[in-house]
């Protein structure tokens, strides 16, 4: 059995073309070639896009309950909020208290005169008109 000079590969003795026969073993690898790159690739490409679906679950369910948990917090919060205004805004109400009516003096007694005015009381001394400042 020769070996083919331009591709390297056994030839049956007898064969129609080496040239032909060697262009078809290339292109069979090619393709062999080819077809296990491209299961490689779409396999690989399959397994990243389940990673990423599976992560994208996860965040989800820690976001939702991070997002309950927040909502909880905030209704609490609110609620006493509410209770504070409620009290605040509507204090109870102060106890009745009595009244006792005052009973105002039977006899008012005597007034007091006011103290009578003295018209002699003396005029202050006149100063000479002057220099004040002297």
């Amino acid at each position: 059995m020769p070996y083919c000079p331009d591709c390297g590969h056994i030839h049956p003795a007898g064969a129609a073309a080496p040239e032909a026969e060697a262009e078809a073993i290339a292109a069979e690898e090619a393709a062999g070639a080819a077809e296990s790159v491209a299961q490689t690739v779409s396999s690989a490409d399959v397994e990243i896009a389940r990673i990423n679906a599976e992560r994208d679950v996860q965040l989800a369910k820690i976001e939702r309950g991070i997002a309950s948990e927040a909502i909880e917090a905030e209704t609490a919060v609110d609620a006493a909020k509410a209770e504070i205004l409620d009290d605040v805004l509507a204090p109870p109400e102060p106890e009745p208290v009595q009244v006792v009516p005052v009973d105002p003096p039977a006899d008012p007694g005597p007034e007091e005169e006011p103290p009578p005015v003295l018209d002699d009381a003396p005029e202050p001394e006149k100063k000479g008109s002057g220099n004040p400042w002297w």
